[in-house]
């Protein structure tokens, strides 16, 4: 299993974190996301000024400059049990709740849904092969798109191929010295989304907010999830 969650109710009065980091080629930046994402979030100085969106972006950021350091590569080491370099990397979905807004981050292909009106309303999106801004970027930077797939995307560089166009980790998509973090192959730039809870998002008595690995609608969609969840509420 590679893949790691954040489940707090609590991470100050009133503000909750809930998050999937699906890994990729290994589990330890999953792993090192996981451990030191709340912690890099509560010291960020946009949450301190309550600017929750651009404080997640920046917290995403962080972390993948963590990675590469080398306290951080002694880290993820630790993680794998051996001495090897890292090459794995990870996707993220991330909701903070602050009262009735949830700010919705994604980078990669994982989903995160309300259910309003007992039908599901998307919070996040997936980074498809044709958005055009992110293929000129990896063109750009010495990468090619090689070819599309299902749930996301391959792309090659010197025969090398990797599932995500934006994710933690991944260092050797990231040695472009003369470009900045965001103009590398893979970069670690989330989309925020900004969303208001309303009173009919909920299954009978409780909010529903819902995140999910790729591999779930692989054998549902997002309505048939939403049924299995009022028909399992309705049993309670």
């Amino acid at each position: 299993m590679e893949d790691t969650y954040i489940s707090n109710l609590d991470i100050e009065p009133g503000v909750s974190l809930f998050a999937i980091f699906e890994g990729n080629d290994g589990k330890e930046v999953a792993i090192f996301a996981q451990k030191h994402f709340v912690e890099q979030l509560l010291a960020n100085k946009n949450y301190l000024k309550k600017d929750y969106k651009q404080a997640l972006i920046d917290t995403f950021l962080n972390i993948d400059q963590l990675l590469f350091k080398p306290e951080g590569q002694e880290e993820l080491k630790k993680i794998k049990e051996n001495n090897e370099e890292s090459q794995a990397g990870c996707t993220a979905n991330v909701a903070l709740i602050v009262g009735k807004t949830v700010y919705l981050a994604n980078a990669g292909n994982l989903s995160a849904i309300l259910c309003r009106d007992n039908a599901p309303y998307e919070l996040s999106k997936d980074h498809k092969p044709d958005d055009e801004k992110d293929k000129r970027r990896i063109e750009q930077a010495v990468g090619f798109i090689l070819s599309p797939r299902r749930n996301g995307i391959k792309f090659s560089q010197r025969k090398d191929h990797l599932p995500a166009r934006r994710a933690l980790g991944y260092q050797k998509y990231k040695q472009n010295q003369t470009s900045s973090q965001e103009e590398q192959i893979i970069i670690a730039l989330l989309d925020v989304k900004v969303e208001e809870i309303q009173a009919n998002d909920k299954l009978q008595r409780f909010k529903s907010l819902q995140i999910w690995s790729d591999g779930v609608f692989e054998i549902w969609n997002q309505q048939q999830i939403i049924d299995m969840e009022i028909l399992r509420s309705n049993q309670k």
